[in-house]
């Protein structure tokens, strides 16, 4: 490749015939052509900056720097996009966003900058920008940039001169801060890729006020051009800088004048920050530890504990997304809650008081993830979330980022540098801050891959390319573990592969054939987790020693070596778990155990960082019911009923010896039109409406448990002492519509017809369902309405894929007990094609009663090989009314109803569903459709079966209720 020989700066560079063919053009595209060129005369005929005789300059060329670097120590990079290629200052993050200072510069009030900025592509989904600016923080800088609209946008293209303001974006255009612009500016401007353009930021101090200038030139065509003087509060000072967001871009022939400085001590960046005193939270228990200045964990006698900066003993009682913009509306094109506090409060300092105050009142004492920086130092602890693993997905991915975290390519060269320039930027201005609580390091990653099982994350590596890392350290893994014996790898994976090398060009995975196949890319997982774990907290530790690492926030669960070195690396283990209760008994359902079973995993102390349980009586801001449709958690009728649900959780929690924590999700409802359509949640999660109005059952009850916390967990006072709201349930039974009548059971060859007198169920000879037609009559005598079928189905493993079976045939039917107040039926299902089955099952009919009972009695593998019986499905498929076109998911029409019940309810209303036992976690319930219809009533079993063996129903097995009418 023909290069350019180093010059002196961009004069010289852009002299009239100095210009080098185009033969000699490095292939990029960088080097400008003729018409750019000319830029620089047309830029330094233009007004002079007024202000100090000597002022400071640079021209950069980025000629100087060696290749692949970030162009140090001159330049300080946030962020590994920022690279040296080809002689130009590359960006390409993915849609991660970066900046890179010309930390060299003095601090500046009167300054120009300019450089040539070539976008070649977009990546990503978001908002994208690139540009040049004038920056004093993060939350407080000016830029002028190209900008891409999202594709939802239609991917407009535009040019921008905005500034940041104490984190307010485009606060020159905004109440308190606005600017009055200058009236030559240019019309709208979409800019090209591939097309080389001339950036050009002046801020002039010469005038009555200063004056901010921005100017685009394509050739020497002004494109762009914007001023803004300087009448009201605005960013006035700061460093050159170089942005960009989801463009791949290269910044070429920098050049900056400085005219005036300002004091060093203005920089908020050189200035040692001071903190706060830290102040014990009342909830707390007598007694004091050795005090670091900084929180600790602490195991006294078999009880976890957090210890605050002053040596008390205490929880982590928090609320996520404590935020004074709240949610962001796609579809209203604003947050209706920043809306609302923007009227009530007038700005974010004033709501900030008020929403702190309410929170310590309500015996708060953490702002978790998400929270607004102005709720900080008002008597509540708080945490820095870093999101190393779901920011470097933009870049390299071993679980492809799309609507959600992805998996970041931890064997990608650049995740080191990538992992120590975020810690060094987000960790080590806060190594001395005693009201931080500590890191959390990512939420949700993908650990599960897109499959949802434990073997995720190789299924995606191997669609990855051959020349990814991710890729290379799978194929040296297999190779590792099989100790170079091919012949063994190749009966555990069959493919086209004629050598561990040829690993690489794997499309997809093969299924594992053998159990040392699994055990093959569980190991590969296990040395992603390493790698992950080692690095980023490694990182954290190396600028700041004196915080508390808090895991990543794992989405319910994960595989068993995420655990493992979150627990060898992790100060606390931080998991988002969404549990049912049983509201009747009072009690959580399945979650102690789970927590009991990780914990003896991790054996470090454990935060739930997020929990709920919507409620369906909410409304916005306009009145309109809350739908929460969308989103996780347990959804109830009242919100009497989610404080219950609030009490009980936290009340369980606290009994947990190992549990120094929970972070309640969340401080204010999400709007009823949704977030957006890549995330469209829409539910009642808030402590506070949307017009930020508490919700009076959920804070009292909340102000009076969490008080409670401390000595329930040193079990000083017992559980039954925190008494819980009531607000019981309902029985969905006794909301049908029975019909007289008696139990009327006529088979006949193959077949048989079951009535109730309110239920009729009918099976066709030689069918494997066990009823082809179920009916429902509303009143004695009328007309039988058809509501579908039921089947009896199957969930299996074998050879690592799941399935879901349903029975080829019944191949016995016998009545065990037949009056005509009770029938009881036994049938077994078979199917003999692989996998191979067979299962018993019992039903109950009652007389004059809209529903049946269902309960799989065993299940036996009748095949040749073994597999895993995950579960028994009973399966009502809807055909309502003899017509499925219209028939959508019943039951309460939200996902997660707190009475476990599924349904098919068609445009009268009518249903037909499975109700499953209250409070048993081995049964679970979500009818859901999308080209099909999937009615997932299942029973979990999670059993391996060789062939011959049998599954067999305990003596307490309870059984589903299988209905139809109105609830």
């Amino acid at each position: 490749m023909t290069r350019h020989a180093p010059r002196s700066g961009v004069t010289a560079r852009y002299g009239a015939g100095n210009l080098q063919s185009v033969n000699d053009l490095i292939p990029t595209g960088r080097v400008l052509l003729r018409s750019a060129a000319l830029a620089l005369l047309v830029f330094a005929s233009s007004a002079p900056i007024r202000g100090a005789e000597s002022p400071w300059k640079l021209d950069d060329d980025f000629l100087r720097y060696a290749e692949g670097s970030g162009g140090e120590p001159r330049w300080e990079p946030d962020s590994i996009g920022f690279m040296i290629r080809d002689g130009a200052m590359r960006f390409d993050a993915g849609a991660s966003r970066g900046v890179s200072i010309l930390r060299e510069a003095p601090l500046a009030t009167a300054l120009a900058i300019e450089a040539t900025l070539t976008v070649h592509r977009s990546r990503g989904k978001e908002w994208k920008t690139a540009g040049v600016g004038i920056r004093l923080d993060d939350r407080n800088f000016w830029h002028l940039a190209f900008v891409e609209a999202p594709g939802a946008m239609g991917g407009r293209h535009f040019c921008e001169l905005s500034e940041k303001l104490d984190d307010v974006w485009n606060a020159q255009s905004e109440a308190g801060s606005r600017l009055t612009r200058g009236e030559a500016t240019t019309g709208e401007f979409a800019w090209n890729f591939g097309t080389p353009y001339r950036l050009r930021l002046v801020l002039d101090r010469g005038g009555a006020a200063p004056v901010l200038t921005g100017e685009i030139r394509e050739g020497d065509a002004l494109r762009f051009r914007r001023t803004y003087r300087f009448d009201a509060k605005a960013v006035d000072r700061g460093r050159p800088m170089l942005n960009a967001a989801g463009l791949v871009a290269d910044f070429d022939d920098f050049r900056t004048t400085i005219h005036e400085t300002a004091s060093e001590q203005s920089d908020p960046s050189k200035v040692k920050p001071e903190f706060p005193s830290f102040v014990s939270a009342p909830l707390t228990i007598p007694g004091t530890l050795p005090a670091t200045g900084f929180f600790r964990v602490a195991d006294q006698d078999g009880t976890w504990w957090l210890v605050d900066p002053r040596g008390k003993r205490t929880l982590s009682v928090g609320t996520d997304h404590v935020g004074y913009r709240g949610h962001w509306c796609e579809r209203l094109g604003y947050s209706p809650y920043q809306r609302n506090v923007e009227k009530k409060f007038g700005d974010a300092a004033n709501w900030a008081e008020s929403a702190s105050a309410r929170l310590r009142s309500w015996n708060f004492n953490s702002l978790g993830a998400g929270h607004s920086a102005e709720t900080r130092y008002r008597g509540l602890a708080h945490t820095e979330f870093i999101a190393f693993g779901s920011e470097f997905s933009d870049v390299a991915s071993l679980v492809e980022k799309t609507f959600w975290t992805g998996f970041p390519d931890v064997f990608d060269p650049r995740w080191e540098r990538f992992c120590e320039l975020r810690a060094r930027q987000r960790c080590g201005p806060h190594r001395d801050d005693p009201w931080l609580l500590g890191y959390f390091l990512d939420n949700e990653l993908e650990w599960w891959g897109k499959t949802h099982q434990p073997t995720g994350i190789p299924v995606e590596v191997a669609k990855l390319p051959g020349e990814a890392a991710g890729k290379r350290v799978l194929a040296a893994s297999l190779r590792e573990f099989y100790r170079d014996d091919f012949m063994a790898f190749s009966a555990g994976f069959p493919s086209e592969a004629r050598s561990f090398d040829d690993v690489v060009d794997w499309k997809e995975l093969p299924p594992p054939g053998d159990d040392r196949a699994r055990a093959a890319l569980m190991a590969f997982v296990e040395r992603v987790a390493r790698r992950y774990y080692e690095t980023t907290t490694a990182a954290i530790r190396r600028h700041d020693p004196n915080h508390l690492i808090l895991g990543n926030r794992f989405a319910g669960d994960a595989p068993e070596a995420a655990w493992d070195w979150a627990g060898r690396t992790c100060d606390i283990v931080t998991v988002n778990i969404y549990p049912r209760a049983d509201l009747q008994a009072g009690r959580l359902i399945g979650a102690e155990d789970f927590l009991r079973r990780r914990f003896e995993q991790v054996r470090k102390p454990i935060i739930i960082t997020e929990w709920s349980f919507p409620a369906l009586d909410a409304k916005d801001s306009r009145g309109r019911p809350l739908p929460s449709q969308h989103g996780a958690g347990m959804r109830v009728d009242t919100q009497a009923q989610k404080a219950r649900c609030y009490a009980i959780m936290q009340r369980s929690l606290a009994a947990l010896p190992f549990v120094v924590g929970s972070h309640y999700f969340m401080w204010s409802d999400e709007p009823a039109d949704g977030i957006s359509s890549s995330f469209p949640e829409d539910s009642n999660y808030g402590l506070v409406s949307e017009a930020d109005e508490p919700y009076a059952e959920l804070t009292a009850t909340a102000a009076r448990i969490n008080a409670l916390l401390p000595e329930l967990h040193s079990g000083e006072l017992d559980v039954s002492a925190a008494a819980l709201p009531e607000a019981p349930g309902s029985d969905v039974l006794s909301s049908l519509n029975p019909v007289p009548g008696v139990v009327d059971y006529a088979p006949g060859a193959g077949g048989f017809t079951i009535e109730t007198g309110a239920l009729k169920a009918v099976r066709t000879p030689g069918s494997g369902a066990a009823f082809d037609h179920v009916f429902v009559r509303e009143t004695a005598g009328g007309d039988w309405i058809e509501l579908g079928s039921f089947r009896a189905v199957m969930h299996i493993i074998a050879e690592g894929t799941p399935s879901w079976n349903a029975a080829a045939a019944v191949i016995e039917t016998e009545a065990r007990e037949q009056t005509p107040e009770r029938l009881v039926l036994e049938m077994t299902f078979a199917r003999d094609a692989r996998p191979a089955w067979q299962s018993r099952w019992r039903f109950t009919f009652e007389a004059g009663q809209p529903f049946f009972h269902a309960q799989a009695l065993w299940v036996e593998n009748t095949g040749g090989a073994p597999w895993k019986l995950g579960g028994c499905f009973h399966y009502a498929l809807p055909n309502i009314r003899g017509n499925a076109g219209d028939d959508e998911p019943g039951g309460a029409a939200v996902p997660n109803y707190y009475r476990p019940i599924g349904a098919w309810r068609d445009a009268s209303g009518l249903q037909f569903g499975v109700n499953a036992p209250v409070g048993d976690a081995r049964f679970a319930v979500t009818f859901w459709k999308d080209s099909g219809f999937h009615a997932d009533a299942r029973r979990l079993i999670d059993l391996d079966l060789a062939p011959g063996e049998r599954w067999t129903a305990p003596s307490d097995e309870p059984q589903m209720v299988i209905f139809g009418g109105r609830l």
